[in-house]
């Protein structure tokens, strides 16, 4: 439901409104995957809206980008849910301009592809841009490797 409200168009709190109500019927079903996933969409809506400690960022009050990484690499079964996160993060590191940042998420994402059934159309897309934005500052050796992605 989250990403229909973000891919249509609608306002983000109406977005955030929504990631925060999955949040916590996930969350009463014990469903920890689907919470997981979930709360990559919520940070990304609350950090386009301007309410994380910084643009671009997940961290927040509610939210840590460090634990939250460390938690999604200890178990091999939170993989689809860590596909989401980097994907995200590249996204809202490219918005804030932190294009380094968003090939380093991207690279993340692009090796855990494979658990997810649909390639995401949304990942290819900010990856490419990502890696475009990227060019100009990367050094002759990142270059290569861009050119071959």
């Amino acid at each position: 439901m989250v990403t229909n409200v973000l891919v249509v168009g609608d306002p983000l709190a109406e977005a955030q409104m929504e990631a925060e109500k999955g949040v916590e019927f996930a969350k009463r079903a014990r469903v920890g995957l689907v919470v997981d996933i979930i709360r990559s969409d919520l940070q990304l809506i609350r950090t386009l809206r301007g309410l994380t400690d910084k643009f671009g960022s997940f961290n927040d009050k509610q939210f840590d980008e460090a634990a939250f990484e460390r938690h999604l690499a200890s178990n091999p079964a939170f993989e689809e849910a860590g596909f989401g996160y980097w994907s995200l993060k590249a996204e809202a590191r490219f918005f804030a301009g932190d294009y380094a940042s968003a090939v380093d998420a991207s690279l993340k994402a692009q090796q855990q592809l494979w658990v997810t059934l649909l390639e995401p159309a949304a990942f290819r897309f900010y990856n490419a841009l990502s890696h475009a934005a990227s060019w100009d500052s990367a050094l002759p050796d990142k270059q290569e490797t861009i050119l071959r992605l």
